[in-house]
């Protein structure tokens, strides 16, 4: 019954598709107001709803994007987000790729060059990646959580150039 309610709050905030009050999930889901608070900060205690704009109203957190997308296989999430590459590259004519973690691991799963033929470009090939020593680990290491970069950090780290940083504190500066 708990996780039903759940659901049905995260549904209730998934489809208005803009921040949405406790007052607007009461409305919507008919639960009395002290249940849809308790509820509402049970999800936003998970990360799994955000407040944006610290003013009572909430969107989907990133913790259950995140959830939602590592179920995604690589061909769904290529489809979305391949455009959006081929753009960036078109605009800044520069080879753009697309990372995901999964498994404990960085792999790249799609890469669109620039379309000058005279542009000189650098194309990264598909698979995985070191955590410690990729530029596309490194970039969702900056914004991930605490717990996540326990994984990352966990040695030992093989040096592949004498720059590469093989310990925990050169990683973290």
């Amino acid at each position: 019954m708990h996780l039903e309610r759940l659901i049905s709050l995260l549904e209730i905030i998934a489809v208005v598709g803009r921040p949405v009050s406790v007052s607007e999930v009461k409305a919507a889901s008919g639960l009395p107001k002290p249940t849809c608070y308790r509820l509402v900060q049970n999800l936003l205690d998970q990360g799994l709803i955000h407040e944006p704009n610290k003013d009572g109203r909430y969107i989907i957190g990133e913790r259950l994007i995140r959830i939602a997308l590592l179920g995604k296989s690589d061909v769904d999430v290529r489809r979305v987000a391949a455009p959006l590459l081929k753009l960036g590259a078109s605009n800044f004519n520069e080879t753009v790729f697309l990372a995901r973690f999964r498994d404990s691991k960085i792999e790249i799963i799609h890469v669109e060059t620039p379309e000058d033929p005279a542009r000189a470009f650098i194309h990264p090939g598909i698979g995985e990646r070191p955590l410690h020593a990729c530029s596309c680990s490194k970039a969702i290491a900056a914004f991930a959580e605490e717990h996540f970069l326990d994984v990352i950090l966990k040695g030992p780290f093989q040096a592949f150039t004498e720059n590469t940083k093989t310990t925990r504190q050169e990683l973290l500066e």
